[in-house]
């Protein structure tokens, strides 16, 4: 299935995928990314990057994967590319180490995170978010943004020590 999802022809990289932990895991993902319309040699870099993320974070079977468990895997990969001297830039080896395991373990639904502080207005931006999907029939990624960008003016805000009632809007 993953040879001809990757279109590949190489015996050398079918085998290596396909001999790896977590094929139907993996095919999936990368059947999802191609579905959304990520480019063939795009889909191709995150299977080979899923093999990196498999083997640092020693999976043989799906588990429950912490933030900081992938980070500690991204340095470490990030140390083996710095000291590949064949590798030309090790730079974002890191980032996209985090980006792809990430992106994956979430798809799988094993992705955990710490519990994140509830922010002081938590309750009325909840409430802002209702009543902009129910009352003003906004899309969810309009929602989203919009909550995001309330927070981040709220922390701004506080970071600031200024009240919300303090706060004035001019023209």
């Amino acid at each position: 299935m993953l040879r001809t999802l990757l279109r590949m022809e190489q015996p050398f990289y079918i085998a290596r995928h396909e001999e790896a932990p977590l094929l139907m895991e993996r095919e999936a993902f990368l059947e999802h990314l191609l579905r959304q319309g990520t480019s063939l040699a795009a889909a191709r870099i995150v299977a080979w990057q899923l093999l990196n993320v498999i083997r640092l974070l020693k999976l043989t079977q799906l588990r429950d994967v912490w933030i900081g468990e992938i980070e500690a895997a991204a340095k470490n990969w990030t140390r083996q590319q710095c000291s590949n001297p064949n590798i030309r830039s090790c730079k974002h080896s890191g980032s996209f180490f985090t980006y792809v395991a990430k992106k994956w373990l979430h798809f799988a639904g094993v992705l955990k995170r710490p519990a994140l502080p509830r922010m002081r207005f938590a309750g009325e931006i909840a409430d802002f978010a209702k009543w902009m999907t129910e009352e003003m029939g906004r899309a969810m990624a309009t929602v989203r943004s919009r909550q995001q960008n309330t927070s981040l003016f709220l922390k701004w805000l506080s970071a600031r020590h200024r009240s919300l009632a303090a706060v004035r809007s001019e023209m």
